[in-house]
C-alpha cells in the first residue's frame, strides 16, 4: 500500500544568503522522516528594498505557495525561520491570511511558528512599534531555540515573550548556550557541543511540531469528507 499522503507541512524560511547554503536541504530531509511535507522557499531579502522583499513573500505564499500546498492536500502548516528568517514567517503568515481571505479556501491554515536564533535588527525592523506589530503577526503557538549572541528582544523576558504574554499567546524557549547562533545550518558537525546541540534542537522542534500538527488537525475536517459533504 502507498504511504498516506501527509496532511502537514513545515516551510522553512531561510536566513541571509541563500536556500542552498549551508545544511538547509539537510535539516529538511531531517524533519520529512515525520512523514511531513517540508518545503524551502527561496526567500532571499535585498537589503535595499524592504517593503518589496515583504511584499514579494506575501503575495508568493497567497498568489502560489499556498494553493499549490492545497491541491497537494496539505490542510495545516508551521513556519519555521532561522535568523532573519524570522521576518519571513511575518510575512508567510500573512500571505496565509490572504489565501483564506474571502471563503474560497479553507486550506491550509498557518498553525505554529518556529524561530532558531531570530533576528530583528535594522533596517529590516526600524523601531520597537515595528517590532511589536511582526511579532504580533506571527502564528503561536510558538517555539524560540536561542543561542550564544542572540539579541535581547529574542531572549526571555525580551520583546518577543512580552508580546506573547500580552497577547495571551504560548511561547516556548528552548536554550543552546554552548553553541553559536547558526549552528543549525552553519555550525562544525565536528565539534561535539555542535552535534549535540544540532541533534537536541531536531528533535525538539520535532516534539513541538507533532503537537501543535495534532492539535490543529484535530479542529479540521479531513479532505475526503469535505468533498463527500459538498454533493
Amino acid at each position: 500500500d502507498a504511504p498516506p499522503r501527509p496532511r502537514s507541512c513545515i516551510v522553512m524560511a531561510h536566513d541571509r544568503g541563500s536556500h542552498l547554503d549551508g545544511r538547509y536541504r539537510q535539516l529538511a530531509d531531517a524533519l520529512a522522516v515525520q512523514r511531513w511535507l517540508v518545503a524551502l522557499p527561496d526567500f532571499s531579502a535585498n537589503v535595499s528594498k524592504r517593503e518589496e522583499w515583504y511584499n514579494s513573500i506575501r503575495m508568493y505564499c497567497a498568489d502560489y505557495f499556498l494553493p499549490r500546498l492545497e491541491e497537494l492536500g496539505i490542510e495545516v502548516v508551521v513556519c519555521m525561520g532561522f535568523g532573519l528568517g524570522a521576518l519571513a514567517c511575518v510575512h508567510i503568515a500573512e500571505g496565509g491570511r490572504l489565501h483564506l481571505k474571502g471563503g474560497y479556501s479553507v486550506i491550509p491554515r498557518v498553525v505554529g511558528t518556529v524561530l532558531a536564533y531570530p533576528e530583528f535588527r535594522k533596517p529590516y525592523v526600524l523601531n520597537d512599534a515595528e517590532l511589536q506589530k511582526s511579532i504580533a503577526l506571527l502564528v503561536a503557538p510558538t517555539l524560540v531555540a536561542l543561542a550564544q549572541g542572540d539579541q535581547k528582544e529574542a531572549r526571555r523576558g525580551g520583546m518577543l515573550e512580552l508580546q506573547h504574554k500580552l497577547l495571551e499567546r504560548p511561547v516556548e524557549f528552548v536554550e543552546f548556550s554552548e553553541v553559536p547562533r547558526g549552528f543549525l545550518e552553519h555550525g562544525d558537525l565536528q565539534k561535539e557541543e555542535v552535534r549535540m546541540a544540532a541533534a537536541w534542537a531536531v528533535d525538539v522542534v520535532c516534539e513541538f511540531c507533532h503537537r501543535t500538527f495534532e492539535a490543529a488537525l484535530a479542529e479540521v475536517q479531513p479532505v475526503e469528507d469535505r468533498e463527500e459533504s459538498s454533493f
